[in-house]
């Protein structure tokens, strides 16, 4: 099938298919404009103050100044991202985008819409219409020379990466000081990218009609615990369920043993942070409760539901396996082995509209709404609110603390990092390194 490439315009953010609604849904209240704070991203944080003092608006800021923080990156217990709400109805209203990166590593953005009645066109997410030149060993080799250059301009020791881009894809690997790099093809848990898959999977389930995104939450099997009202499957996948994380709830233990069924008690005793749909708060638990849910609606393992999912996709080296460490779940929020190779060619996978979920679903996954982030899916800016109701992105995919998941609609170019060790500015590093690659392929 010929594959379209449209940038993210105005003129092509299109309404939202109609569909049947679920019965019982609850009602999305509107909320204020919120601002995040992210762990590991004190220089962020410092310049977007600079620039609010200043009133600079291009980046990160509504015309008042708003502070908004990176994108979450949060993948190791008792590190979660908190998005609260601001009290200003007009600040709710100013268009300002929680997701961002730094002012110096801008590349040409695209728009994605904030209101979820007038979503993003998922065709503006697939490859382009001319797909690049097969590569060959000269370009593969310009890749590696740009990798190695680019990692010893960094405070990494390492750095994994794969791209795909139209029918192509490589892989690369280097070590800061040119020693022996990392095996590229070594399986690694990718953390958080973990999210997308389980977010599709239930988007899935969506589609199916075995799960409602706004009926009230059933019991959870295996948690005594009862799901707090106002909790759905649209307010767990965005991040908007206002649960408080389990490893910040009362009864949380590093030195022990974690199921995905304790942590979800954990969470759903502990009191709400915010009311349902009030707040963005990035936690794994949002996850987990998903992960149960699948469980529950098809009767069968979540790591049978990944393995069922790639393989037709031919993603042999991902699976779910056990946490690696106590005090960790794991499971529908982190708990992934793949490659770096398999992890791009999913996200290829996932960014064609109808491949591994429907079009209306992508939609879902990559629209933004007025709390920051789609069903599953983060935006990488540069951004601005020049147009009304209208964010510009360069990226949109997931984080984790040693990289992610990128996909760069512009260019159709879908990037996996992997560094090692992990942290540091890991959206400023995937924008930059976008770039030169994208260099190298021009």
């Amino acid at each position: 099938m010929r594959r379209r490439h449209l940038p993210f315009t105005a003129g092509v953010i299109l309404a939202l298919i109609s569909g049947s609604q679920p019965v019982d849904a609850f009602t999305n209240q509107k909320s204020a404009r919120t601002t995040r704070t992210s762990p590991g991203n004190d220089q962020h944080r410092k310049r977007a103050k600079q620039r609010a003092a200043k009133g600079n608006t291009d980046v990160r800021g509504s015309k008042s100044g708003t502070e908004v923080q990176s994108p979450p990156v949060a993948d190791s217990p008792g590190t979660p991202v908190i998005v609260s709400a601001a009290p200003s109805p007009t600040a709710a209203q100013a268009g300002v985008t929680p997701l961002s990166t730094s002012a110096d590593s801008r590349s040409p953005s695209s728009t994605i819409q904030r209101n979820p009645a007038n979503p993003v066109n998922p065709e503006s997410l697939v490859s382009p219409e001319n797909p690049t030149v097969p590569f060959d060993s000269s370009k593969r080799d310009r890749l590696q020379a740009a990798l190695d250059a680019w990692t010893r301009s960094t405070d990494v020791e390492s750095m994994t990466v794969a791209i795909t881009i139209g029918s192509n894809d490589w892989t690369g690997a280097t070590r800061r000081d040119g020693g022996a790099p990392p095996d590229p093809d070594a399986t690694y848990r990718v953390m958080s990218i973990t999210k997308t898959v389980s977010a599709a999977l239930v988007l899935r389930a969506v589609e199916q009609g075995r799960l409602s995104l706004d009926n009230p939450l059933p019991p959870i099997e295996g948690v005594s615990a009862q799901v707090p009202s106002g909790i759905t499957v649209r307010r767990l996948l965005g991040h908007r369920s206002g649960l408080t994380d389990y490893t910040e709830a009362l009864g949380y233990r590093a030195d022990l043993p974690m199921t995905p069924e304790m942590a979800a008690d954990l969470s759903l005793r502990a009191p709400l942070v915010s009311a349902p749909g009030t707040a963005t708060r990035y936690v794994n638990s949002n996850y987990l409760l998903l992960g149960l849910l699948l469980q529950q609606v098809y009767g069968r393992g979540y790591a049978d539901l990944v393995r069922s999912l790639v393989a037709p996709l031919g993603l042999t080296h991902t699976r779910v396996d056990p946490p690696d460490r106590p005090g960790w779940a794991g499971f529908s929020s982190g708990g992934i082995m793949s490659t770096t190779s398999d992890m791009a060619h999913w996200g290829d996978a996932l960014f064609d509209p109808g491949r591994v979920v429907s079009a209306e679903s992508l939609t879902l996954m990559a629209t933004t709404g007025d709390l920051g982030g789609g069903l599953g899916l983060w935006g990488v800016c540069p951004c601005s609110d020049n147009l009304p109701g209208v964010d510009r992105f360069t990226a949109i995919g997931h984080f984790t603390a040693a990289g992610g998941m990128f996909r760069f609609p512009q260019s159709g170019l879908t990037l996996v990092m992997k560094a090692e060790p992990a942290g540091g500015d890991t959206i400023a590093r995937a924008v930059s390194l976008s770039k030169l690659l994208l260099a190298e392929l021009a």
